[in-house]
């Protein structure tokens, strides 16, 4: 989980760098001092970030009269450099807020390999406060630490800004609530500063929030479009928040609530459990069902190669040989045991009546680990000559 910092009346000091790269779009400025594709990179992101903030708030962005500041470096030690004496060691990104709204900037830095996941991840956590605080400066504890959190798990193509179906969160949620459902009135009562890391109160206010946004039962999606309504610009956090509290309870019974929201998740497959789910069904022989649970998986994490492999795996037991063979083409062998997937490639050429390929692979098979394969390979390639 992460942590916001609030500053007021800061002010930076002249830094002894080059003169920096400014990028406008429509909502953002972007000043680059890590150049300018990291620039336009952080520029991009943070204009899909905001579709994907006001896709759930539909705020009118139109009439924000100052854009969205952020200033990106090329390491965090730039970035602590230009902060000296202003504030502590950076532990990550960070939004400082300042008494005139124009001066408002989220720092962060970039490396030369561009925006990783995590970069991306910490953007999209602070920028979400930048976002949020321009519209209603105090928001009750759990919509803001909520919500950062399910924004935090972005990801990002260089184009479009996407929920990550991959939830880290996901196990430690579950054995928080696996033998008691959640207090949502405690939840919603919470005063600002109340939802920490330190008591996994923050892990609950994203549980709390996302449940809120992909439930399929379409009575909480309008409970909590109708409880952001309530939210006041003017107002204090402890206003805002009695107001969200008010419309919960005219609406839902809070003991129900927290009894569908422990459902939910407990219901919730993650990666390691749709990799336990398909093993446990493919020793049951049920191929079609490890089949579905592996490829569950692999939807999750797309670039994991012991998915892409398992459905390859999975699909050549099926007798679906071509699609064994788009599996395995895509996996990097350097990830398994030496021969696996040379392997299973030949194998999967041998039953397309592909030769030549089967050949090349069984032989490389052999070569990579002979002690295992060099037997198993042999029947094959004498069916070959």
């Amino acid at each position: 989980m992460k942590a916001r910092i609030s500053l007021l009346l800061l002010c930076l000091p002249l830094l002894a760098f080059a003169q920096p790269i400014v990028l406008k779009g429509p909502h953002y400025a972007v000043t680059s001092w890590a150049g300018p594709e990291a620039g336009k990179a952080t520029l991009g992101l943070m204009e899909g970030l905001l579709v994907r903030y006001n896709s759930v708030f539909l705020f009118d962005v139109s009439r924000t009269k100052n854009p969205w500041n952020v200033v990106v470096y090329s390491s965090k030690e730039e970035a602590e450099a230009a902060l000296a004496g202003q504030t502590t060691r950076l532990k990550d990104f960070v939004y400082l807020e300042y008494a005139d709204p124009a001066k408002s900037q989220l720092v962060a830095w970039v490396s030369a390999d561009g925006l990783g996941t995590d970069q991306v991840r910490s953007l999209a956590f602070q920028g979400f406060y930048q976002f949020l605080w321009t519209f209603i400066p105090h928001p009750p504890a759990w919509i803001e630490i909520g919500l950062a959190n399910v924004f935090w798990n972005s990801q990002w193509d260089g184009t479009t800004v996407t929920p990550n179906p991959d939830l880290p969160l996901l196990e430690a949620l579950q054995k928080k609530w696996s033998e008691k459902a959640p207090d949502v009135a405690s939840l919603l009562s919470a005063p600002s500063g109340s939802l920490g890391s330190d008591n996994d109160r923050d892990l609950e206010a994203w549980g709390l929030a996302a449940f809120l946004l992909e439930t399929p039962e379409p009575s909480y999606a309008r409970l909590l479009g109708a409880a952001l309504a309530e939210l006041s610009p003017t107002a204090t956090e402890e206003v805002n928040r009695t107001a969200v509290g008010k419309r919960f309870q005219a609406s839902k019974d809070l003991t129900v609530l927290g009894a569908d929201v422990q459902a939910f998740w407990k219901a919730r497959l993650g990666f390691a459990q749709r990799l336990a789910e398909g093993n446990a069904q493919y020793a049951a022989n049920d191929l079609a069902g490890a089949r579905r649970s592996f490829q569950e998986a692999l939807n999750l994490r797309p670039k994991d190669n012991g998915a892409r492999y398992l459905c390859g795996l999975t699909a050549y037991e099926s007798k679906d040989y071509t699609a064994a063979e788009a599996y395995f083409a895509q996996v990097d062998g350097k990830s398994l045991p030496p021969g696996l997937l040379a392997y299973a490639r030949g194998l999967t050429a041998f039953a397309l009546k592909n030769n030549p390929d089967a050949k090349t692979w069984l032989e490389q098979a052999k070569a990579e680990d002979a002690a295992t394969y060099e037997k198993l390979v042999a029947p094959v390639l004498e069916l070959i000559k």
